[in-house]
């Protein structure tokens, strides 16, 4: 009987793990991305900057 309590036990114990291992695995995939799109957004800006003054430059 005790052996069946500790089997089963153990058994939600580690389900349990597993799932809150995949649920933070997902908010950290989610702020990286975001971070990720966050640093293609201010490339970018900075390659429209740079287009910006290129044309600046040949228009002088």
């Amino acid at each position: 009987m005790s052996l069946d309590y500790i089997k089963i036990t153990s058994m939600i114990m580690s389900t349990l793990t597993l799932i809150l291992l995949v649920i933070s695995n997902y908010f950290i995939e989610k702020a990286l991305l975001k971070e990720r799109e966050k640093v293609a957004k201010e490339r970018l800006n900075i390659e429209d900057i740079h287009q910006e003054l290129e044309a600046l430059k040949k228009r002088d």
